[in-house]
């Protein structure tokens, strides 16, 4: 007789323990119903009286034995619809999830919304704006692409540029993190025209800060005065990691 459970074995497990509504394993507070059916209770809400799946009534919240054996068992990552197979012990899961490469990410040209993985490949193919760089180089302003990509280890970053007329310019950083020591990551710009100079650097900030709170924070990206917008200029960048 085996000491421990088979992968089939575990993932059946895993199954029987995943909350119809949010498709995840069950997480605690857990409501069960008369027939048997457990959900997570936040995910009861919009039902809070009888079970969305057979009707009757709840009858049970917090079962001890059944908590008891959430708490012992591993689980699937909360990803494995786009395509991880890890299962987490607890208290591993939170962290694996946050930057797991399978993570769904929403592309900023569109409504593609896939893995992180599958995100430079999308963007490349499908987004004529949007242009691969090394880490090292020069932009031209004004520029017909608005965003730069680059692979360093695997982890996406994307040199985003907000150049609107009569707006200054601005350079977001933004990195697609694998873990956390990816956000060490610094951009370094240096803008050249004719005899004046502008030199700044910044953090990148992650693919969880939404765009629109992005260039609410001026900590988040870097300003190019209006008085060097004028016809054409170039812009040096370095990106490097911190220690480095």
């Amino acid at each position: 007789m085996k000491s421990e459970l088979d992968g089939t074995s575990l993932r059946k497990l895993i199954s029987a323990c995943e909350c119809p509504l949010c498709f995840r394993t069950l997480k605690p507070p857990v409501r069960m119903c008369s027939v048997g059916h457990f959900f997570c209770a936040k995910c009861t809400r919009s039902h809070p009286l009888l079970c969305p799946v057979c009707h009757s009534s709840f009858v049970v919240e917090n079962p001890v034995a059944f908590l008891q054996v959430l708490e012992v068992m591993s689980h699937l990552c909360g990803h494995a619809h786009y395509g991880c197979t890890q299962f987490l012990v607890a208290g591993c899961q939170a962290d694996h999830e946050l930057y797991c490469e399978w993570r769904p990410v929403w592309c900023m040209w569109c409504q593609w919304k896939g893995s992180i993985n599958q995100f430079m490949d999308h963007v490349i193919k499908n987004h004529s704006g949007a242009h691969t760089v090394s880490t090292k180089g020069h932009i031209k302003i004004p520029n017909n692409q608005n965003a730069f990509l680059l692979k360093m280890d695997k982890v996406v970053y994307c040199l985003y540029i907000n150049q609107k007329q009569y707006n200054p310019l601005r350079f977001c950083f933004m990195c697609y993190p694998l873990a956390k020591k990816d956000m060490n990551a610094v951009l370094s710009i240096k803008v050249v025209k004719g005899g004046l100079h502008l030199s700044q650097s910044i953090h990148p900030v992650s693919d969880f800060v939404e765009r629109k709170d992005i260039f609410s924070d001026p900590e988040k990206f870097i300003t190019v005065p209006k008085y060097l917008l004028k016809d054409t200029m170039s812009v040096a960048y370095l990106i490097t990691m911190d220690g480095s």
